[in-house]
């Protein structure tokens, strides 16, 4: 039996915006430009009305990205794209207590690839990429150390964040299965991912993931009954 994971919740944009130390007016824009993130490669909020504290965590990826590359809509696209290689990363980090890096390679003009994996790993495994095809770039995202500068602006804004989780265990059958769904629509539509120019739209997440999802946070609720943090547990 699965054991339900609190996932938290936002309880407005405003909160979200103070986490991601972004301003109105660049929320806006990213918005009107389409170059907001969220979680499982959406653009807004994937399962209610209220932004997850996973869907931060996406905006400040999509933002460290974005000083290494231009223009920010690619790294939105690499946001989206491979939704599921930085939230797996996220899932080993949080609940495994692994040091797991997030990747963005580009082989050459219009070519790039992503990956996640340990972080004693990645020289070898840069290495190993460079005998088949020279890299041109490579971008690494420290998501743990993303969190944390999350967790610095929660704990100076007043928010408390130890009520839940941004995400379920990298074993959790939810996450296996739409973690897999998701990366065969990549391989299926993106055989070549050129976030500089290629629009991404992944797919939203099926009626079937969103009453998934929705049981879990149901199947949480009762953990979140007795908190008074201002920030709600689904």
């Amino acid at each position: 039996m699965v054991v339900p994971v609190p996932i938290l919740t936002l309880d407005s944009r405003s909160q979200l915006l103070t986490l991601t130390a972004t301003g109105p007016q660049q929320y806006d824009q990213d918005r009107f430009r389409q170059q907001q993130v969220g979680a499982f490669g959406a653009n807004e909020p994937p399962v209610t009305n209220r932004p997850l504290l996973l869907d931060a965590l996406a905006m400040v990826i999509r933002d460290d990205l974005a000083k290494s590359m231009s223009p920010r809509r690619a790294a939105s696209n690499i946001v989206r794209g491979f939704a599921d290689q930085w939230q797996n990363a996220l899932a080993h980090i949080e609940h495994r207590g692994q040091a797991w890096l997030f990747m963005a390679a580009q082989q050459s003009a219009t070519v790039w690839f992503c990956a996640a994996g340990p972080k004693k790993d990645l020289p070898a495994f840069v290495a190993m990429q460079q005998e088949k095809v020279p890299l041109r770039r490579i971008i690494v995202v420290d998501i743990a150390a993303l969190m944390e500068e999350i967790a610095a602006r929660a704990k100076q804004a007043g928010l408390d964040l130890s009520q839940g989780t941004y995400y379920v265990a990298p074993d959790h059958p939810f996450h296996v299965k739409w973690a897999n769904e998701f990366r065969q629509w990549r391989e299926t539509k993106l055989r070549q991912f050129d976030p500089l120019y290629k629009k991404i739209n992944p797919p939203r997440l099926s009626p079937r993931q969103r009453n998934a999802v929705q049981e879990l946070i149901k199947a949480a609720r009762g953990a979140a009954c007795s908190t008074t943090s201002p920030v709600s547990v689904l």
